[in-house]
């Protein structure tokens, strides 16, 4: 950053001139897909306020470095986990300003986990309860087909079978494999996938055994 901004000057030559060539902007610059950012020496210009920025992240961690090189100023944010907000640096700039009244907006990450686990709990405790009184129906009752639980499993069962088949195809399915999934995926949007099933099968089966018919007394 200090080089970038002018405030180390003790490099050898050659190096300003490619830094001199990364500020520049040209008409033939490669654009984000935004009018007003280009892609040039590794860097996101953003061409009205002067900025260049980069981020990255792995996994475990996130960064990220946005330049104001007419004001001489640098902001570096570095976090040890990647469900925060890129645009945080710029918050930073903006308190740096004068400006302490600042709103905290959730990440698209964020954003993820909560809708995952919206699905995840509920889901996951009628997997129990399905469970549990499909459990206790066993016990009690005879299991009888009628046809209005017919029809349900022969909707149901297909589904399973098709959410087997997806589970095991999943990596081909979005061309990442397992331990990039693992990886780089959202745990909450990893164990969704196998909630949801799993929802699937105890349903399944406490509409198999949901029955009002007494068992018959093998003795009788």
């Amino acid at each position: 950053m200090g080089i970038h901004l002018g405030l180390i000057q003790d490099i050898p030559d050659i190096f300003f001139t490619v830094i001199e060539n990364a500020h520049q902007v040209y008409a033939q610059s490669p654009s984000t897909g935004h009018p007003d950012e280009h892609y040039v020496g590794g860097w996101i210009h953003v061409v009205p306020i002067g900025m260049l920025a980069h981020a990255g992240q792995t996994p475990s961690f996130l960064s990220d470095v946005v330049l104001f090189t007419e004001e001489g100023l640098g902001i570096i944010f570095l976090s040890n986990g990647t469900n925060v907000d890129f645009g945080l640096s710029l918050r930073i700039d903006a308190i740096l300003s004068g400006n302490l009244q600042q709103d905290y907006t959730r990440s698209a990450a964020q954003q993820s986990d909560v809708i995952d686990s919206l699905i995840i709990i509920p889901l996951a405790i009628l997997a129990v309860a399905g469970l549990v009184f499909g459990i206790r129906n066993r016990m009690k009752y005879k299991p009888k087909f009628t046809k209005i639980k017919i029809i349900i499993l022969a909707i149901l069962i297909p589904l399973l079978m098709l959410d087997i088949v997806t589970l095991f195809r999943f990596p081909a399915i979005t061309g990442q494999g397992w331990v990039y999934i693992l990886d780089w995926w959202s745990p909450t949007a990893v164990i969704r996938l196998f909630v949801m099933f799993i929802f699937g099968v105890t349903t399944a089966w406490f509409v198999y055994t949901k029955n009002r018919q007494p068992k018959v007394n093998e003795s009788m």
